[in-house]
């Protein structure tokens, strides 16, 4: 099973450096995933391989951060878009994760809110 840890597919794009003292510091984070399969919390979500991307937005100060997510596998059975915040001091996490998993929902709206005919799931993660 191939599974590339995030440093060994990282790709790092716009990294800022606002001065030299602090080298590491990069304002956004772009990491591209290709993946054999997809697990979720231990669930199998497709046995389909898959890339997957995450463009990261966070602050200097690390309490405030934010991106997308998404997923598709290369058969078509798998797609999957997400967006989330978050913003962290010391042991307190406030968190949201709007997660939008469109393999049983082919023709689901991202922006649509409805209970009934939506494909998203949200998250209130806890520390």
């Amino acid at each position: 099973m191939f599974c590339p840890s995030r440093a060994q597919a990282q790709a790092s794009v716009a990294g800022l450096v606002p001065d030299s003292t602090d080298m590491r510091y990069q304002t956004i984070d772009l990491n591209v995933t290709l993946k054999n399969m997809h697990l979720w919390r231990g669930f199998k979500v497709t046995n389909a391989a898959l890339i997957a991307a995450d463009l990261h937005y966070t602050t200097r100060n690390e309490h405030f951060s934010t991106g997308l997510w998404g997923g598709s596998g290369f058969t078509g059975e798998y797609k999957e878009f997400d967006y989330y915040a978050s913003y962290s001091k010391g042991r307190f996490l406030l968190a949201l994760w709007d997660i939008n998993n469109f393999s049983s929902y082919p023709d689901a709206n991202i922006f649509s809110y409805d209970r009934v005919g939506t494909s998203r799931t949200w998250q209130w993660p806890t520390r």
